[in-house]
């Protein structure tokens, strides 16, 4: 995952995301979703192996322990509010749909 800025247009160093490798058809991220939680600015991916992160982007790293618990690709990724809580949705090829109280991590 790369960072820029738009109003420069300039690319930062690269972020190692959980599931990714050089080989995109193999596994990596599948799906991304960008919000603020906790007024700070956060990306939440899902991957070919299952793998969920949390991801602080002012500070370039992973909020917590990846999140392991579909079987098989993570094919979207949702952050949203129930009531005044952040919560990500996420579903996967293992037919399950998943919602992780992002304010606990």
């Amino acid at each position: 995952m790369l960072l820029g800025d738009p109003d420069t247009g300039i690319w930062v160093d690269r972020i190692e995301v959980a599931g990714t490798t050089d080989d995109w058809d193999d596994a990596g991220v599948r799906c991304m979703d960008v919000g603020v939680v906790g007024g700070r600015p956060v990306a939440v991916t899902g991957a070919n192996d299952g793998i969920v992160c949390l991801w602080d982007l002012q500070e370039r790293r992973l909020v917590g322990d990846p999140i392991i618990d579909h079987q098989g690709e993570v094919f979207a990724v949702h952050l949203t509010e129930i009531g005044d809580r952040a919560v990500a949705l996420t579903a996967g090829r293992d037919c399950r749909m998943r919602v992780w109280d992002l304010g606990r991590r």
